[in-house]
């Protein structure tokens, strides 16, 4: 979930995009909030956080690629066709050296495999490539720490696990810090029309 700071902070330290002293100060709000998910038994698992760190930076990378690059004028489902088609191949390929590929499973495996493919891999990548051609990548990247909200509501449905004060905690400063910039952001945009409106 440090991926959408890792956006913000490569548009602006290699981009050049202005981060001013609000979305700072939500995206601080929001990396505090974050810090409440994070176990203290699990810091001491050196090749979980390096594998972590390593989602959070090919991540952020192929955010900025994605607009960058002008991927984003692709149409969203050719771009989460081809996506999903490479990272299959690769993923089969390093399978069968690993060998952890099973082939043989039962019929309600597929088709939850199927839901979870359709709902993360397709659905996800869809929207989240249109959002990225609306908004553009920084604004999208911070509406995209609403995931560990989702994450603790769906293991809270889902899977039964426990809402501590801790993780609601957590959830409360992430909400609050993307909601004040949703607020502000909108603001700052009728402000820019009102000052084009006038200047005409």
């Amino acid at each position: 979930f440090m991926y959408p700071l890792l956006v913000c902070l490569g548009c602006h330290f290699f981009y050049g995009e202005k981060m001013d002293r609000v979305r700072k100060i939500c995206l601080g709000v929001c990396l505090a909030g974050i810090t409440f998910f994070i176990e203290p038994q699990n810091m001491t698992n050196a090749a979980g956080l390096v594998l972590a760190a390593g989602s959070a930076f090919s991540y952020a990378f192929f955010m900025i690629f994605l607009e960058k690059n002008q991927l984003v004028w692709m149409h969203p489902i050719v771009f989460s066709f081809y996506l999903c088609l490479i990272v299959s191949a690769f993923l089969l390929f390093i399978g069968f050296f690993v060998r952890f590929v099973q082939w043989k499973l039962e019929i309600q495996a597929y088709g939850l495999m199927f839901i979870a493919a359709m709902g993360t891999s397709f659905a996800a990548s869809v929207l989240l490539n249109k959002g990225v051609a609306i908004i553009g990548v920084s604004e999208a990247s911070v509406y995209s720490l609403l995931e560990p909200l989702s994450a603790v509501a769906a293991g809270a449905i889902f899977l039964g696990e426990e809402l501590t004060a801790r993780k609601a905690a957590g959830c409360a400063l992430i909400l609050g810090a993307v909601f004040y910039m949703a607020i502000y952001e909108k603001r700052r945009k009728r402000e820019v029309i009102g000052k084009a409106d006038r200047l005409q």
